[in-house]
């Protein structure tokens, strides 16, 4: 991510609003470090969909948590599959902010990891090929199965 988000430290800094805090915390000022990933409300939505992959998450950085989720995942099937899911959580986070900035409405966490797990299995199902093992099949199923619970 280069940084050309526009969130509201920016929209403050060229004049278009007059308020930086953040939309989905009220805590401190949005910027993308802030937004992704120490704001509450996306540590909690990185948190769910790190322990729905069953990797642990301490770093909370966007930046060092796609080298570290590889590290995680050995196999370059499941890799992908992780990669795409903290690709998920970015898009859904900023889906979610500006849910929050033009329509005032707040996403509760636990419906934004439902719609990131959902996506990512429909997604993921689309690409099983011959390379896929049944081991990738069945793990693939056990995170659709979890999600859905």
């Amino acid at each position: 991510m280069q940084n050309r988000l526009r969130t509201r430290s920016m929209l403050v800094d060229w004049g278009i609003c007059q308020d930086n805090t953040c939309l989905l915390c009220g805590n401190a000022v949005e910027d993308r470090k802030h937004l992704f990933f120490d704001c509450d409300y996306s540590r909690k939505c990185i948190s769910g969909i790190s322990a729905w992959l069953n990797i642990p998450e301490f770093l909370f950085n966007i930046d060092t948590s796609w080298k570290y989720w590889g590290e995680k995942m050995q196999d370059p099937i499941k890799r992908k599959v992780c990669y795409a899911a903290l690709a998920a959580v970015v898009y859904q986070i900023w889906y979610a902010r500006n849910k929050a900035f033009w329509l005032k409405v707040i996403i509760h966490p636990r419906a934004v990891c439902r719609v990131i797990c959902a996506e990512v299995v429909k997604r993921c199902r689309q690409l099983i090929n011959c390379k896929w093992k049944r081991q990738h099949c069945k793990w693939l199923y056990s995170l659709q199965v979890s999600c859905c619970s």
